[in-house]
């Protein structure tokens, strides 16, 4: 939704002839990761604690307080990488405005299965450590000479980009 919504506003501000995409990311985080054993993002609506409880014991779920209610909490697994990235860069290479990664993208987990299948994960990934990394994937180059502001324009700005763990 929110890489719906920039996109919308985007189509406003380049000239109508380059194209803006959106393509859903997933983003693979490692089953590992110490977020999971202490979720902490609220998700959801807020509960009494009963209610609460009920849910937990039928679903699953962990609930933790939120104010004087209960709320649903996931884990906020660091991402580990980008599985669009080829054809992310591919737009990108093709003079298109890239939108990804939109509120921390969709978490998964790498495959289990010698199929491949890929499993999604119930957890919400941080989307400012999510968007960093279709421009710093191990599989391509940086690619940091395309993060600017009306890139090859005369008025073109470089961004600054600084990744903080």
């Amino acid at each position: 939704m929110i890489g719906y919504l920039v996109e919308q506003e985007l189509r406003y501000l380049p000239p109508a002839e380059i194209p803006v995409a959106t393509p859903l990311t997933m983003i693979q985080v490692d089953p590992a990761d110490p977020a999971f054993n202490d979720p902490t993002r609220f998700v959801g609506p807020v509960y009494e604690q009963q209610a609460a409880d009920r849910l937990a014991k039928k679903k699953g779920w962990t609930f933790k307080r939120d104010g004087g209610s209960w709320c649903r909490v996931v884990p906020s697994p660091y991402p580990r990488r980008v599985l669009e990235i080829e054809p992310i860069a591919w737009l990108a290479d093709h003079e298109t405005v890239v939108i990804c990664a939109g509120g921390g993208g969709i978490p998964t987990l790498p495959p289990a299965h010698p199929s491949g299948e890929i499993i999604g994960v119930e957890a919400v990934i941080d989307k400012d450590f999510a968007s960093g990394h279709p421009i710093r994937s191990p599989d391509r180059p940086s690619g940091r000479d395309r993060l600017a502001r009306w890139h090859r324009r005369p008025h073109e700005r470089r961004c600054r980009y600084e990744r903080s763990v």
